[in-house]
């Protein structure tokens, strides 16, 4: 076991430094503080951080650190730790290590004894579950899945039976074939797209992934938000749509509180329990 206090010693120190996800004015005092104060700061795209260093008008030696040189950035870290150098490292948006890089060198940081310090911050995937309309908590993050379908289908199907909510990242280009593997696999089920998170265009899309599996590409990083398995559902689904129906007006429902009620065990809209009622009931 170690305990560590970040805040009673002098041991040099990494920070992970959380940043805005779209809008620059989502960082915090603190954030900014340390960004000043730090002696060098590793970025995921030096080209995407010094936007924002410029915004504040921070001038710190800024080096790069990603997943094709963290390897030998990481040594190079290590060093500069050794040194007794305070360190920042920033991922292009959001908290660094959350679906970003960074992992392995606070990983070896912690291994030698430094303070590895976590600011609060900005993330999309809280901010986006927040949004969603659906239950936020238990939750899973899982971040990014297999980018090929065979692969990311695999994944799926591990996931298909937990219960609590899960929130994946997607890319724009890849966003129609996961949102089709996601029905595939998990069938119907409520969900919600973030888009374009604090951004001018920021978009929520809600609804069921037999619906949302019908977009079209769109341009944005994405937040893909979807309820977690519910047993009782295939119980409810092995009975008809008209025997649902028909029981819960016994039950005292007017014939529209019924529509309603079973739309929304299936997730799907009223209209389409409406016209299959209609179209299979012997009156």
């Amino acid at each position: 076991m170690d305990r560590h206090s970040n805040y009673y010693n002098e041991l040099a120190s990494l920070y992970l430094i959380p940043t805005p996800i779209g809008n620059l004015e989502d960082i915090t005092f603190r954030a900014v503080s340390i960004l000043k104060k730090v002696d060098i700061l590793f970025a995921e795209d030096t080209r995407v951080t010094i936007k924002l260093l410029n915004y504040y008008n921070i001038q710190v030696p800024l080096k790069s650190y990603h997943d094709h040189n963290k390897n030998t950035q990481t040594d190079v870290i290590m060093t500069l730790l050794k040194e007794g150098k305070t360190v920042g490292l920033v991922s292009d948006a959001g908290m660094p290590l959350m679906s970003d890089p960074g992992f392995e060198i606070a990983q070896a940081a912690i291994e030698a004894g430094y303070n590895v310090v976590s600011l609060p911050g900005a993330n999309a995937a809280l901010t986006g579950l927040a949004m969603s309309g659906i239950k936020p908590h238990p939750f899973t993050f899982y971040g990014f899945l297999n980018p090929r379908s065979t692969k990311r289908q695999k994944e799926l199907e591990l996931l298909k039976q937990r219960t609590e909510t899960l929130v994946f990242y997607e890319a724009p280009h890849r966003i129609s074939d996961t949102l089709y593997d996601l029905y595939k696999v998990f069938g119907d089920r409520k969900a919600c797209i973030a888009r374009e998170i604090t951004k001018k265009f920021e978009e929520m899309i809600r609804g069921t992934l037999s619906e949302l599996k019908d977009l079209e590409p769109m341009p944005g990083e994405m937040v893909i938000i979807v309820s977690g398995y519910d047993s009782t559902l295939e119980i409810i689904e092995e009975v008809s749509v008209v025997s649902r129906v028909d029981a819960l007006i016994l039950e005292g429902l007017s014939k529209n509180d019924a529509f309603k009620k079973v739309a929304s065990e299936r997730g799907i809209a009223k209209s389409v329990i409406y016209k299959e009622y209609h179209e299979n009931h012997l009156d």
